[in-house]
């Protein structure tokens, strides 16, 4: 792993194809290389109870610890995420560390008739 590469990483995210399919249309899109980082469990602190969602600021400060070797980090998951004063969110970024992680989770709720893998990857 280098420098000069971006580093996707599943948290909890079994879906290779996606994956695979989400690597290559970063790689056209960003002038940087793309390498599959080691996949992640999400941490159980990150999850509220009471709101069956995680909490994507722990996640985010969980990946500054524990993922290296990569000039970016984004973090793919198919949980329900939130952060402090919103209902849900899709995805947060961290600019400064070169950190993100988003969410597929109500990408595929938008219409429960559709395929969620389908739907996913007709948006990506």
């Amino acid at each position: 792993m280098t420098k000069e590469s971006l580093g996707l990483v599943p948290l909890d995210f079994h879906d290779q194809k996606l994956l695979e399919k989400l690597a290559f249309h970063l790689g056209n899109i960003f002038p940087i290389k793309v390498k599959r980082g080691a996949a992640l469990a999400l941490p159980e602190r990150a999850y509220n109870f009471h709101r069956r969602q995680f909490n994507s600021s722990v996640i985010l400060n969980r990946l500054k610890r524990k993922v290296k070797g990569f000039a970016k980090i984004l973090a793919v998951t198919e949980n329900d995420l939130y952060a402090e004063g919103l209902n849900f969110v899709f995805g947060e970024a961290d600019p400064a560390s070169g950190l993100a992680i988003i969410s597929l989770s109500r990408l595929s709720k938008t219409d429960a008739r559709l395929n969620h893998i389908h739907f996913i990857n007709s948006r990506i």
